[in-house]
């Protein structure tokens, strides 16, 4: 029991973690109408969200972004990935999915996966982010012995 009280009363360790960057996606990069835009706008008033189309697409670059975290991804490349699964997530938000639409999410979905894979070789692998940490307080492996309550 001493030995756990001792345990639990020393703080963890801190970790500082250094994001890398991603780049922006916005609603403009989706290179669609402003009619279209004003109709999932109208379509979609009733929801939690008070801005459904950056949500979708919030979701769609976090879905790149999880599937390729291990590769630097050229700006256009993660602009291209995103806008085609966004463009599906949208129009199916309001309507059916145009083919065309559809067979481009659906080769950009085959596409992040086979990155993730590892399976292109001309991708440099990203950096690790940095972690800074800090030592936690204690007498762990000191001179000074701890004594435990028997």
């Amino acid at each position: 029991m001493g030995r756990r009280a001792s345990a639990i009363a020393c703080a963890p360790a801190k970790l500082s973690f250094n994001k890398m960057s991603t780049p922006t996606f916005t609603a403009g990069d989706l290179n669609v109408s402003q009619e279209f835009l004003d109709e999932v706008e109208a379509a979609l008033t009733n929801t939690a969200s008070g801005t459904p189309i950056e949500d979708v697409i919030a979701q769609c670059a976090d879905r790149v972004t999880d599937y390729t975290a291990r590769y630097e991804l050229q700006e256009s490349r993660f602009r291209r990935l995103v806008r085609a699964l966004a463009l599906e997530a949208l129009h199916g938000l309001i309507n059916a999915v145009p083919e065309g639409i559809k067979a481009s999410a659906d080769d950009a979905r085959k596409e992040i996966a086979d990155i993730r894979d590892g399976k292109f070789p001309t991708l440099l692998a990203a950096t690790a982010p940095n972690i800074a940490i800090q030592p936690a307080p204690g007498n762990w492996g000191g001179g000074t012995k701890i004594k435990a309550r028997i």
